[in-house]
Order: C-alpha cells, then sequence, then structure tokens
C-alpha cells in the first residue's frame, strides 16, 4: 500500500557543502545564467569551471542548483 507523505527537510550546509551539492548537479539544457560558470564537452556532459562559484553569493549558488534541477523536469 502506497502511502503519501507531506513533509519537507531542513539541512544544514557550510559554504563549501553548498557549492559540493550545485557542482553535483548537472543542468539538462543551456542555461543563459551558467554560460561563464562552464560548458559542455565534445561528449554533450556539462563541466563545472574550477571557480564557477567563488563570486557567488550562498543565495545565488543555491539558485544556480534549482535552474539545474529544474532543467531536469518535464512540462
Amino acid at each position: 500500500m502506497e502511502e503519501n507523505y507531506d513533509w519537507k527537510s531542513k539541512i544544514t550546509l557550510d559554504r563549501i557543502d553548498l557549492i559540493s551539492m550545485a557542482k553535483g548537479m548537472k543542468p539538462n539544457d543551456n542555461i543563459p545564467e551558467l554560460i561563464y560558470r562552464g560548458s559542455f564537452n565534445r561528449d554533450g556532459e556539462w563541466q563545472w569551471s574550477y571557480d564557477a562559484f567563488e563570486d557567488l553569493t550562498d543565495i545565488e549558488i543555491y539558485n544556480v542548483y534549482t535552474k539545474c534541477k529544474n532543467s531536469w523536469k518535464r512540462d
């Protein structure tokens, strides 16, 4: 029997954790805001630049993560 759970998870991340979480997410498509943060290689795989997040605030890093995550959603 399937049960529906309505929950939200709260976690505490430091800046390094937040960057690691964002770098673990790859965009499904070209996202204009990410053009200077990385690129797709010859095999079509996204590669983040080494310093892709150095000039961003924590909120901006989270927004990059969210944009990448949402690029995989189907309408």
